[in-house]
């Protein structure tokens, strides 16, 4: 009698990587269960069905306020792709734009959720981080602002802070890419 052996390998649909200096918490389509993902620790999700789920996810605590974000995990993906968060904790809505790079890899969307720059104050002086004068009319959203005129265009990092400040563009320039010397 002869015998036949087969190698099955059972993959994850999701994989979800923090690639933030912060906590994340996410869950599929508001389910019972919520999952915290510490800075650069990975996340296995198997009952993800690319195309009919939406992922929700929070940066809880995050200067001192709650981010979320919801979006469909698509069949038809992008390598890179901007996903907004917002808080509602003040009085205007803010919003901070997330990077997130999308690969499939032997049947399984390995999702990477980052942010192109952190900043750490060790100065013990306030630093104010300015945008390009280009993005202060309508575009300065990409990190968290308040919509004011006297710092539509300035993020703010306290001395007494010393937490990362993410840092990103706006969702129009988030990947863009312009040539610094010839």
């Amino acid at each position: 009698m002869t015998s036949t052996c087969y190698n099955i390998h059972l993959r994850p649909a999701v994989i979800l990587m923090n690639c933030l200096p912060i906590d994340i918490i996410c869950c599929v389509d508001e389910g019972p269960d919520e999952f915290t993902v510490k800075p650069g620790d990975k996340l296995q999700l198997p009952n993800i069905d690319p195309g009919r789920n939406v992922l929700v996810m929070r940066l809880p605590e995050y200067l001192e306020k709650e981010w979320s974000c919801r979006h469909e995990i698509s069949a038809e993906h992008e390598e890179f792709s901007v996903w907004t968060f917002n808080s509602y904790d003040s009085a205007a809505k803010m919003t901070l734009d997330l990077g997130m790079h999308t690969l499939d890899k032997n049947g399984s969307l390995i999702m990477s959720l980052y942010c192109p720059f952190w900043m750490l104050n060790k100065t013990g002086l306030m630093i104010g981080y300015r945008k390009s004068k280009k993005t202060e009319k309508n575009d300065a959203v990409g990190s968290p602002t308040k919509c004011s005129d006297e710092n539509l265009n300035v993020l703010y990092h306290p001395a007494q802070f010393k937490g990362p400040i993410l840092f990103s563009f706006n969702p129009k320039n988030f990947f863009w890419q312009e040539k610094s010397c010839d």
